[in-house]
């Protein structure tokens, strides 16, 4: 079992914090203006192209990797998703001779092959995990995964502040190295014995769990996407920190997020997933109403909100996985967690994006409205249909 094999976990969660380091750090490595560039008489916004590519992309891969992990089996498809990440480097790094539209097209294409493997590289991992742990375990794996993620983030952040000074190089043969290392040690893992599941009848999934699960993928976007739109971009003047002739947004979010997700996870693992729910709920409606209760934004009460609402969001974020998963388990596939999580994950991150241009409120109370109501819409699905109640086993 995955669950006594201590080596294997941490070499699959090591995979993820490479596959996540690589992915934001070529975005930064090589960002998109938001400048328009003429084209035939027209102007092209990259940025905009951007990101509808990437909703695509992330919803493309999610439907492709979750089947071909079905087919090839989860090591194989890992692999492959490391050979793209490699590919892309090395495509990113002969990118300096190429002037196609000032390389905008080029850089589009490199962003939407990493779009496309980058939730099914924890997406497909943890469902992995998941197939072969005890439920009860389902919690703390999630935890670990995520915050291997966030730590990647952090790590990568740090690192592109001293990338102007780093030859272009070196920054290629980093990316290069450590998809290389994730290919190795998934290579080795495809060696071990295979973990046989149970035979088990597969259910029929109803559709009321295919709709809560797709919600609470949104959700996930929907936080995370208030994080980059509804607040980084609006308090950008607030959070902004001049260092080696560089502008950086100081974010404490993610900082309180990876420190507080696994104790936080860890506080609410006996409770169903309604009531972490609600907790998440009222926390995020608190760290938002401190904007409107204070007159003015200042850094003091900035920082505030960013910890109330990590700690809040951490309060929900590893315990969906977990439950998304427990909602589709009738059906022994990488495919529906995958392709449902892209999905609503990427629906979202999308509405969340064109909410946030919209300028109809100010942007906190906007993305809180959004929050607000993907929340309270699961809360009813889960007392009406009594999900979280059904069994035990939807505790995570």
């Amino acid at each position: 079992m995955v669950t006594k094999d201590t080596t294997k976990l941490a070499l699959i969660f090591i995979c993820i914090a490479l596959h996540c380091f690589n992915g934001v750090g070529i975005f930064h490595s090589h960002p998109l203006s938001a400048k328009l560039i003429a084209f035939n008489d027209g102007d092209i916004d990259f940025m905009t192209l951007r990101n509808k590519l990437s909703f695509l992309m992330r919803i493309a891969g999610a439907y492709a990797l979750g089947h071909l992990a079905d087919k090839l089996g989860f090591f194989k498809t890992m692999k492959i998703i490391c050979l793209i990440t490699v590919t892309t480097s090395l495509f990113l790094f002969f990118l300096e001779s190429s002037s196609i539209f000032e390389n905008a097209i080029v850089i589009c294409l490199a962003h939407g092959f990493l779009t496309f493997m980058r939730w099914s590289s924890l997406i497909l991992p943890l469902t992995y995990i998941f197939r072969h742990c005890e439920k009860s375990k389902c919690w703390k794996y999630s935890a670990f995964a995520l915050s291997a993620v966030i730590f990647a983030m952090l790590i990568n952040s740090m690192f592109s502040i001293v990338y102007k000074s780093t030859d272009h190089f070196s920054v290629f043969l980093i990316y290069v190295t450590s998809g290389l290392l994730g290919l190795i040690i998934y290579s080795y893992l495809d060696t071990l014995p295979k973990i046989k599941l149970k035979k088990s009848q597969e259910n029929q999934i109803s559709k009321e769990k295919i709709i809560l699960a797709f919600l609470l993928s949104g959700v996930c976007g929907v936080c995370f996407s208030y994080q980059f739109y509804f607040v980084e971009n609006y308090f950008n003047t607030v959070m902004i920190i001049e260092t080696a002739g560089r502008n950086i947004v100081y974010s404490p979010f993610w900082i309180t997020l990876f420190f507080t997700l696994f104790p936080v996870t860890k506080i609410t693992k006996d409770l169903n997933f309604l009531k972490i729910l609600q907790l998440s709920l009222y926390g995020i409606l608190f760290s938002v109403a401190l904007f409107y209760a204070l007159p003015f934004y200042s850094k003091p009460v900035l920082f505030i909100h960013q910890v109330i609402y990590a700690v809040s969001f951490g309060l929900f974020l590893a315990p969906a996985l977990g439950f998304i998963y427990q909602l589709l388990q009738g059906s022994h596939s990488y495919f529906r967690m995958n392709f449902i999580f892209g999905l609503g994950f990427s629906s979202f991150v999308m509405i969340s994006d064109l909410l946030a241009k919209s300028k109809l409120l100010s942007a906190p109370f906007l993305g809180l409205l959004l929050i607000t109501a993907l929340m309270s819409l699961c809360l009813w699905m889960l007392s009406y249909f009594k999900f979280s109640k059904e069994n035990a086993e939807y505790k995570c």
